[in-house]
């Protein structure tokens, strides 16, 4: 990498760390909005930090931006896969997009990697249920109609 190259990335990540702290004064005051729109900033400046994309992702959360936040929460885990807390993080979204089964996995995924993670622990007693009722197969309409035929005759 030249001088240029290098001058040019310094001001780049300086410039990045410049909106992280403008975004986190904004996220410890509950500004939601205005802490995403200065992450989504910091990450335009600098796209490798998982953790400004776990704390976009809260933010997009906090703000009901749902499936942002879990495409947030994904590329911070393409970024550091085995982060606890990012798969902590996927699972909190995941089942509140209503999808259990995938919650569970990533909840299961942060107890592998830090087994005392107590929100992680939570989360998965929480899920399982609700993921082993959305796997039970669920007769079609069809069927239904077809035991309800059987029952006139």
């Amino acid at each position: 990498m030249g001088y240029t190259q290098k001058i040019r990335r310094r001001s780049r990540l300086f410039v990045a760390k410049y909106w992280l702290r403008r975004a986190h004064q904004e996220r410890d005051e509950a500004q939601w909005r205005t802490a995403a729109a200065l992450y989504q900033r910091a990450l335009t400046w600098d796209e490798t930090r998982p953790g400004a994309w776990v704390q976009y992702g809260n933010m997009l959360r906090e703000i009901d931006q749902l499936p942002q936040a879990l495409e947030a929460y994904q590329r911070a885990l393409a970024l550091s896969p085995d982060d606890a807390e990012v798969h902590f993080q996927l699972g909190q979204i995941r089942e509140k997009l209503g999808d259990p089964a995938t919650a569970l996995w990533s909840f299961q995924r942060a107890l592998a990697l830090a087994p005392k993670h107590e929100r992680a622990a939570a989360g998965f007693a929480r899920v399982k249920p609700l993921a082993r009722r959305a796997q039970a197969p669920q007769p079609s309409a069809d069927v239904e109609f077809a035991f309800e035929d059987a029952e006139l005759i």
